[in-house]
């Protein structure tokens, strides 16, 4: 039963949204089938429990028709028929979560109705709702524009009935086409910028159409005060010139300033917009935007956007504590794995927690901690034996433990080759350019100037990235 689409589905909601979900399955209005009921019903405690044990399908089947022989085609239907409910549930949730869409679609169910006794006091509704809405994402525009509009045909529609003399200043033209062009505006810009993040990262190429028109026009209008221009236009600046540093700094002003308007996902996507900015510095060895990097991961903390379905992912665990510590801020980073690992998914909570503790450890040069840490880590995931071997490999050299460090060198050397296939080229390429500046890092006298000079500016022109490379130049400076 564990397999199958429904309930995996359904175990991927809260006790709550189960909750609310059997409400909306014993609802007459939307479904009188009393089989869907019961089946729900024999799902529940399961759920609700996070049983391991499978649910037998015949068992289930005996539960909701009694004496009647089990039919597979019919219980694949049926919880087929369950599963488009849940479907209608999810819809449904999401608007009853949006009052400006509703309220649009009662003034247009006004309006087919020809309800001329609700008109005052359904417009007056809409209009408290609109003050009171607190995101201001470019679809809240859109819909600003959709209810415009929709007063606009029913106050034409009662005026024309009523002939009475209408003048331009009561119509609500003006307003509506305003409400159009910023939805327009906001999400172009916000569409131009998902590009341009794609180009980014990857060989992709694109192009859409207006853009350097719309460009020109928000550079020669003042549309501060409305977020998703603001904000994107800062995002593409930010991308578009990428060595001026001011386009940062203006948008990590206006992210405090207006993030609390959007949408959690689209807040996220922001925040990762100035993140970007951070790491493209950080990688060029501007490493001052490290501290940039983590106060976006507090603030995203603090204002609870960094959350995913009310988790961490590990990777992005990983990188806070990581950016903690390059900065020696390990009392911080301590505390954050304290407070927060329970939001570390549970199959991934005991490795992650071990080894960035472990992480903190080498920070502090508690290197019997170090390897103690890193023999409890399972190394099933890449990222995790990657990242272990080089915190040992540090451990190893600051410790001065130099025979255990030039077989974990050699193993590490095998290893890489052995994974190649899994490791792209370039994964692979600055890996061993580790391993041999770590050696020759070995091979060199303390003091000498001359080898010790050249091979500091060997590391500074790798492609090795920040961390490690850091580490790799401190202990050239430590050697001369």
């Amino acid at each position: 039963m564990k397999s199958t689409k429904i309930y995996q589905v359904l175990d991927s909601l809260s006790v709550y949204e189960l909750n609310r979900f059997g409400k909306f399955v014993q609802s007459p209005y939307f479904n009188q089938n009393q089989s869907l009921i019961r089946l729900f019903e024999q799902l529940i405690p399961s759920l609700k429990r996070k049983e391991q044990s499978d649910l037998d399908k015949t068992l289930v089947w005996t539960q909701i028709f009694e004496d009647e022989t089990y039919d597979d085609a019919r219980f694949r239907k049926l919880s087929s028929e369950l599963l488009r409910l849940y479907e209608q549930f999810l819809a449904q949730e999401i608007y009853n979560n949006n009052p400006l869409h509703q309220a649009n679609n009662l003034i247009e169910g006004i309006s087919s109705k020809k309800i001329e006794k609700l008109y005052n006091s359904v417009v007056s509704s809409v209009k408290r709702l609109s003050d009171r809405q607190l995101e201001k994402s470019a679809s809240y525009y859109f819909y600003q524009y959709q209810l415009e509009k929709s007063q606009y045909n029913l106050t034409s529609e009662f005026e024309k009935k009523s002939k009475k003399k209408v003048k331009f200043a009561d119509l609500n033209i003006e307003e509506t086409a305003k409400f159009l062009d910023i939805f327009y505006l906001g999400e172009k810009l916000k569409l131009y910028c998902m590009l341009l993040s794609w180009q980014d990262v990857a060989n992709i190429s694109g192009n859409m159409l207006f853009m350097e028109e719309i460009i020109q026009h928000v550079e020669t209008i003042d549309y501060s005060q409305y977020p998703p221009i603001a904000i994107y236009y800062q995002v593409y600046k930010s991308y578009n010139e990428p060595d001026n540093i001011d386009h940062f700094y203006k948008l990590k002003e206006l992210i405090t300033k207006y993030i609390h308007v959007f949408p959690i996902e689209e807040a996220k996507d922001i925040f990762g917009s100035a993140q970007n900015f951070c790491i493209r510095r950080i990688n060029i060895g501007q490493t001052e935007f490290v501290k940039e990097n983590l106060d976006l991961y507090k603030e995203s903390l603090e204002k609870g956007i960094l959350f995913y379905n009310e988790q961490i992912p590990p990777n992005t665990f990983r990188n806070i504590v990581i950016s903690a510590c390059t900065l020696n801020e390990f009392e911080w980073a301590e505390h954050f794995i304290l407070i927060h690992k329970d939001k570390l998914d549970v199959k991934y909570r005991e490795n992650a927690v071990t080894f960035n503790l472990a992480r903190i450890a080498m920070g502090k040069k508690d290197h019997a901690k170090v390897i103690r840490l890193l023999q409890n880590v399972e190394f099933n995931e890449m990222v995790y034996d990657l990242n272990s071997k080089m915190m040992l490999v540090h451990t190893y050299y600051d410790s001065d433990e130099i025979e255990p460090l030039y077989s974990l060198l050699e193993s590490f050397k095998i290893f890489i080759y052995r994974n190649k296939k899994v490791l792209t080229g370039a994964q692979k390429t600055t890996l061993l350019d580790y391993i041999k500046f770590v050696r020759k890092i070995l091979a060199v006298s303390p003091g000498n100037i001359e080898k010790l000079d050249k091979l500091r500016e060997e590391i500074s022109a790798s492609k090795i990235t920040v961390t490690p490379k850091q580490w790799l130049l401190e202990k050239v400076e430590e050697l001369r």
